[in-house]
C-alpha cells in the first residue's frame, strides 16, 4: 500500500490511541524508506502520507458511508468496489443453497456478511467438504445423530469430510470406501425419520395409552467455499445412494434436473464408478427390486471438467444422446 496510496490508520473506542500512533508511524517509516530506494535508482516516486484519524469511526460510518468499505462489524458494506469481494458475491449467486435430494442441499459455505447466509441459517447439520478433512469415523456419526435427536446441543452439528479430489486411485482403502457408504446412510438416516411410538402413559381410568411421534425431519448443507467442487464427489455419491440412480445418471440429473454445478475429478469418475455396484445394492430407493448395474456410457471415462448451469442454458447432456459432456 505504501507504493501505490496514502494510509490512513483509526481504530475504535477500546483502542488505546498509542497503539494507533505507533501502527502510522511504522507506516511512516516504510514509506520514507520506499521513496529513497525508488530515488536511488533515479526515479521520481509519487508523495504518499500516512494520517491518523482522530474522529470515531462510527463518525466516519454516519458522515461518509461512500468512504467505508468494511463496517464496524467487519461486514462488507457494497460502498467501495472489492473486486474479491464481488467475486465472491457472483459466486455465492451462482451456486446457492438448493435441495437435490430430500432434505439433503448444496451450496457454498455461509458468510453473515452474504444475503445468502439468511437463507442457510435454517439448518441442522453442516458438512463441510475439505482438502484437510479426514473421513469422519462411524462412532462419531452415531454420537451426532444421538445429540440431534435427543436435542442435547444447542445450534447446528457441524462436521468435515473428505473433499472432491482427495481419494486416489490405485491407494484409496476399504477405511475410505466404508467411511463414504456410512456417510450416505447417516445423511439418509437424519433426513428420513421414521414415526416413533412412546409410552406407555396411563390415562384417568388407568388405561394404557400408547402414542406415536412424527419427527421432524433434519435437513442438511453440503457446503464449500464456491458451493460445488469440493462437495461434488460427496453429492453425488448420496444422491446416487439416496435416488438409486447410476453414478452417470447422477451425474446428469444433479446437472439438468436439480440444475447443481460440479467438478468431475477423473479420481472420483473411477472412485464412484467403482463404488456404483454396492451403492446400488444398498440403496433405499432399490431395497425391493433386483438391479442390474447398466453399462456406463463412453463419455464417463473421459469426464474432467467442471460444468456451471449458467455457462449452458439450453443443456440437453443425455447419456443416450451425446458422446461427451
Amino acid at each position: 500500500m505504501a507504493q501505490v496510496s496514502d494510509i490512513i490508520v483509526y481504530g475504535d473506542d477500546q483502542t488505546d490511541h498509542r497503539i494507533i500512533k505507533s501502527v502510522a508511524e511504522r507506516a511512516a517509516k516504510v514509506q520514507r524508506q520506499w521513496r529513497r530506494e525508488i530515488e536511488a535508482t533515479g526515479q521520481s516516486p509519487e508523495t504518499y502520507n500516512t494520517f491518523v484519524l482522530t474522529e470515531p469511526f462510527d463518525v466516519i460510518e454516519e458522515s461518509y458511508p461512500h468512504l467505508v468499505a468494511l463496517d464496524s462489524h467487519g461486514c462488507a458494506t457494497g460502498e467501495v468496489l472489492d473486486f474479491l469481494l464481488q467475486e465472491r458475491r457472483e459466486m455465492c449467486e451462482m451456486s446457492k443453497a438448493s435441495e437435490f435430494s430430500c432434505g439433503v442441499f448444496q451450496g457454498p459455505t455461509p458468510d453473515e456478511c452474504m444475503s445468502e447466509s439468511d437463507k442457510t441459517s435454517q439448518f441442522d447439520v453442516y458438512v463441510e467438504a475439505s482438502d484437510h478433512a479426514s473421513m469422519p469415523e462411524e462412532s462419531l456419526l452415531q454420537a451426532r445423530m444421538t445429540q440431534l435427536e435427543d436435542g442435547q446441543i444447542d445450534g447446528p452439528i457441524r462436521l468435515a469430510f473428505p473433499s472432491s479430489g482427495s481419494i486416489l486411485p490405485p491407494s484409496w482403502s476399504q477405511a475410505e470406501v466404508d467411511g463414504i457408504f456410512s456417510m450416505c446412510r447417516w445423511l439418509y438416516t437424519l433426513t428420513h425419520r421414521r414415526r416413533r411410538t412412546t409410552g406407555p402413559d396411563r390415562d384417568d381410568d388407568g388405561d394404557i395409552e400408547m402414542s406415536e411421534i412424527d419427527p421432524r425431519p433434519f435437513r442438511v448443507l453440503l457446503h464449500c467455499a464456491d458451493g460445488y467442487t469440493e462437495t461434488s464427489m460427496l453429492a453425488v455419491a448420496y444422491f446416487m445412494y439416496a435416488e438409486g440412480l447410476p453414478v452417470h445418471e447422477a451425474w446428469v440429473k444433479l446437472h439438468t434436473d436439480k440444475g447443481r454445478n460440479f467438478f468431475a475429478y477423473p479420481s472420483d469418475v473411477a472412485l464412484l464408478t467403482s463404488m456404483q455396484a454396492r451403492l446400488l445394492r444398498e440403496s433405499p430407493a432399490l431395497s425391493h427390486r433386483r438391479t442390474s448395474i447398466p453399462k456406463s456410457p463412453a463419455w464417463l471415462a473421459k469426464l474432467d471438467a467442471a460444468c456451471r448451469v449458467e455457462s449452458c442454458p439450453t443443456c440437453i447432456w443425455q447419456p443416450d444422446t451425446r458422446q461427451q459432456p
